[in-house]
């Protein structure tokens, strides 16, 4: 074996080595960071309950939603003993054009038929180039103080794109998703409906006019 040849493989198995190290600190480094990540993420969450609705006790377990934006929602009580309902909280995410992963929560209370939105809570600030503090403080902030959805609609400020998104996703909450599942079976049976009409509207020729007797 010449000594280039051990030369490389010395300094391969050195690489090699490094690699296997530094992947196994990461590995370790993400065991121990995760649940701290996780805990403070949950309690940023269960703040923003409190945020939404200012006399939360306690809270229901998550129900998915499968919505374009909407993704979750939590049931808020007055009471620790999940008595009193004072509405729900959805959890929902999107993006629009400069706004990237914006994460937030919204309340809905009042009857299903005709729901009412409550407070916005930011869990993440999407908005770019300096716009995160003029979104939470000239719209967010404004919107909380009368939340509806008039004022929603309302409210504006300098970042236009982040709060297009807020309305957008908030509207969601208030706009049950339709199921694909009954969607698509409807749209079969219009199409199948729609085909049988026009076939049955069609003029009968000579001869299946002279059998129906025309």
């Amino acid at each position: 074996m010449n000594q280039d040849l051990k030369k490389y493989l010395k300094v391969g198995g050195i690489l090699c080595a490094i690699g296997a190290v530094s992947a196994i600190l990461i590995t370790c480094t993400n065991l121990l960071t995760a649940p701290k990540i996780a805990a403070n993420e949950a309690e940023k969450k269960a703040a923003g309950f409190r945020s939404v609705y200012e006399n939360t006790a306690s809270v229901g377990d998550d129900v998915t939603v499968n919505g374009h934006y909407v993704s979750l929602s939590n049931v808020c009580y007055s009471d620790a003993g999940k008595t009193t309902e004072i509405g729900t909280v959805y959890t929902a995410s999107g993006s629009y054009k400069h706004v990237s992963g914006m994460k937030i929560l919204i309340g809905v209370s009042g009857d299903k038929k005709a729901p009412v939105l409550g407070k916005v809570y930011l869990l993440k600030n999407g908005a770019t180039g300096g716009y995160d503090a003029t979104v939470k403080n000239n719209y967010v902030d404004k919107y909380n103080a009368n939340p509806s959805l008039t004022t929603m609609n309302n409210v504006t400020c300098g970042a236009t794109e982040a709060a297009t998104i807020i309305r957008t996703m908030s509207s969601k909450t208030i706009t049950p998703p339709t199921s694909s599942s009954m969607a698509a079976p409807r749209a079969s049976y219009l199409a199948i409906t729609r085909t049988v009409r026009k076939k049955m509207a069609r003029p009968k020729s000579p001869s299946m006019a002279r059998m129906a007797g025309i």
